[in-house]
């Protein structure tokens, strides 16, 4: 976990970073990237180290991903977390294809979890409708750096 953690910290500055860097008319990161990495082999490796980091820890699939998207893919904060949640659907059901086969599933917690999560996504994808890309941004980059820090037990929620 201390490798997710170190990496929740990373991306968010390093997004915070580029964001200003962007303003000033400088050169984003984006234009330093190898010639052989493009826009859809990129989304390949991205997608291999999110699925690992599915497979092994559940963390991924939401939070790792969407900032290597921000960081290297010029969309709006709605298409991105858009396309990741798309992805994540097909990402996550095979990984819980995996766990049922191995027996790791509480179906009891899985129907509560589902139940409390849906006013919340209903609410959340409604807000990205009326709230800017800036805004979403802004509070996707300071929950993923509190989660990272939370991780390295920099800071403590609880």
């Amino acid at each position: 976990m201390t490798f997710i953690g170190v990496l929740l910290v990373t991306v968010p500055l390093l997004l915070v970073f580029q964001h200003r860097l962007e303003r000033s008319g400088g050169i984003s990161f984006r234009n330093h990237l190898p010639r052989w990495l493009n826009r859809y082999n990129g989304a390949f490796f991205i997608g291999i180290e999110g699925g690992l980091l599915v497979g092994l820890t559940s963390v991924g699939a939401g939070s790792v991903i969407i900032l290597l998207l921000l960081l290297f893919y010029r969309l709006t904060p709605q298409v991105l977390v858009g396309t990741d949640i798309v992805h994540a659907v097909i990402l996550t059901g095979v990984t819980g294809i995996a766990h049922l086969g191995l027996g790791t599933v509480d179906f009891g917690l899985v129907g509560w979890l589902i139940v409390g999560s849906m006013p919340g996504v209903l609410i959340g994808s409604t807000l990205t409708r009326v709230v800017s890309g800036s805004k979403i941004r802004g509070v996707l980059l300071v929950v993923l750096l509190t989660t990272g820090l939370s991780m390295l037990g920099v800071v403590s929620f609880f």
